[in-house]
């Protein structure tokens, strides 16, 4: 009888054991995916350092479609690749290359930009395209938000902005 007990008490420690294992498991991956999930956080904000403090204004000086662009890069490292999304001579959808933009550096070109932006006079956010110092590439919207290139998409080239008016001119007359 007394060997009994022994049995009912060695099962309730394997159980509590069992349990317990089975709960330092489970919290054990518990913590392992929350560091996992904050080194990606940390990963992902060191990627996008430089291209924070990368922003471009626009200042319409009068009621044309003109305005002046600048590009700042307020980081330590240069930028390269600038390149201002705008409103070619033929009203159409163009792109301006400023190029590299040294570290610490403004640049700003007066640019044709699109006619119903109606900001005369005021600093606005301006959208544009660049690469950071690792090669990334990076575009900032008309909000001022930031988009890694992949999950955004590169500026149409200009090629296939010809192509697609020739296209269009031939429909209209066809």
């Amino acid at each position: 009888m007394g060997h009994d007990i022994f049995d009912w008490v060695n099962l309730a420690a394997a159980v509590a054991t069992a349990v317990f294992t089975g709960g330092g498991v489970v919290w054990g991956v518990f913590l392992y995916r929350g560091e996992v999930k904050r080194r990606e956080a940390e990963a992902e904000e060191a990627k996008r350092a430089q291209a924070n403090v990368v922003t471009a204004s626009f200042r319409r000086p009068g009621d044309g479609d003109a305005a002046e662009v600048t590009v700042r890069n307020a980081s330590d490292q240069p930028i390269s690749d600038v390149t201002l999304s705008i409103f070619d001579e033929d009203g159409r959808n163009g792109m301006y290359d400023l190029g590299m933009l040294p570290a610490g550096e403004d640049r700003a070109a007066t640019v044709n930009i699109y006619p119903d932006v109606a900001l005369a006079g005021n600093l606005a956010p301006f959208p544009f395209w660049f690469s950071d110092a690792h090669g990334r590439r990076w575009f900032r919207d008309w909000d001022g938000r930031l988009h890694h290139y992949p999950d955004y998409g590169e500026p149409t080239p200009a090629w296939w902005m010809e192509l697609a008016e020739r296209a269009r001119r031939l429909q209209s007359t066809g």
